[in-house]
């Protein structure tokens, strides 16, 4: 057959593309949606390496192919600074401004905290670098830290990843309420537009808490998406409040998140509760987590899709190189979470993220270390 005839045989197919097409031609690829939730463990005074690590975590944390990303543990200006300038592909944000709170009376009187101060000097806390100035006080001297009057005790936890010096000049002024200047730590960020948003402030202990909402317009239709940071249930510290625990104070919360949810999100619509819920299931490799308390979220009708994909593993886990350093919390959990409710018909595709580690240097050495204390987790939702 001559070049002319190929040619024209071509001509006409193109001109009755119908009749030429092939019944094996691929199907137009279905509409997807990926959620992230990061906790990136950047409490400066309280996980290990916090400003050593911030740079390389959040940029390993925007390297993450999210439509859209929940962040926590965001609590200082300039990483959340950091993260706004090179979230280029996340555009749309919710990102509760600090509050905080109103000043009261001076929490720590004349003599409330010597025996707390002899004790930090005499096992050298005093002259460790703020990274590590908790560890060595709970190792130490943790019997007279838990014997401060409740209103010194909550200062000074308000106060931590600050030095010994300021962590006493701030308790022995007005008190502050909130620990990170009142940092809800907590943004939401989307690749696709916003149709409305919308922050609610939670009662909390020392650090403030919120949920951002966000109504999405993305390729697989409305979503509403809300990114929380509930209260953390301590083993190693008391409520510092004289009623309640941390465990009623999460449970507290999480009403106040279903409520919200059910007012936002009525019908069949899509939803995605996004973040470090500080609760979760037992499940292979990883025990409960505030099991109660979980237990609202599965009864609200949310799914866990994460959890119900086999192999998966904990997210807050006992070998992580920062865990594995700390006092306490040395079992597995699972608390990291991407929840969803509708997505009629839609499948899931899971994956546990930042696992890898890094170096850094951090009080004068070079240490080993996670991106952060958490393993964030990705969920890809597929269109039917």
């Amino acid at each position: 057959m001559s070049r002319a005839r190929i040619s024209a045989g071509a001509s006409l197919c193109l001109g009755l593309l119908a009749a030429c097409s092939s019944d094996d031609d691929p199907a137009p690829a279905k509409a997807r949606l990926t959620a992230v939730t990061v906790n990136a463990g950047l409490a400066i005074g309280f996980v290990e390496a916090s400003e050593a690590r911030a740079p390389k975590t959040i940029e390993a944390t925007l390297a993450l192919k999210a439509d859209v990303l929940c962040v926590q543990e965001f609590w200082r200006d300039d990483h959340v600074a950091a993260l706004v300038q090179g979230a280029t592909r996340l555009p749309h944000r919710v990102i509760p401004e600090p509050e905080p709170g109103p000043t009261g009376a001076i929490p720590c009187q004349s003599g409330d905290t010597d025996a707390l101060l002899q004790c930090v000097q005499a096992n050298d806390c005093h002259l460790v670098c703020s990274d590590k100035l908790v560890t060595c006080g709970l190792d130490n001297c943790a019997s007279q830290l838990f014997a401060l009057p409740p209103s010194c005790l909550g200062c000074v936890q308000a106060n931590v990843g600050n030095s010994l010096d300021d962590i006493l000049s701030a308790c022995e002024a007005p008190a502050i309420e909130y620990a990170y200047g009142g940092s809800f730590g907590i943004g939401l960020l989307s690749a696709h537009p916003i149709k409305s948003q919308e922050v609610k402030v939670l009662d909390s202990t020392t650090n403030r808490r919120a949920i951002a909402y966000a109504l999405l317009d993305t390729p697989v239709g409305e979503v509403h998406a809300f990114c929380t940071h509930l209260t953390a249930v301590f083993s190693n510290l008391d409520y510092p409040k004289a009623t309640g625990s941390w465990e009623e104070e999460q449970a507290a919360q999480l009403d106040e998140l279903i409520a919200w949810v059910a007012s936002k999100a009525t019908g069949d619509a899509n939803v995605l509760v996004l973040g470090d819920l500080n609760t979760g299931p037992a499940g292979s490799g990883y025990e409960a987590e505030v099991p109660q308390n979980y237990q609202k979220l599965v009864s609200a009708g949310f799914a866990n899709p994460y959890t119900a994909t086999s192999g998966h593993q904990c997210t807050y886990c006992a070998d992580n190189p920062i865990v594995k350093k700390g006092n306490d919390d040395k079992t597995s959990v699972v608390i990291d979470h991407v929840l969803s409710r509708g997505f009629s018909g839609f499948t899931s595709r899971t994956e546990r993220v930042l696992e890898g580690t890094l170096s850094v240097e951090n009080c004068d050495e070079t240490i080993v270390t996670g991106y952060s204390d958490h393993y964030g987790v990705s969920v890809t939702f597929t269109a039917p």
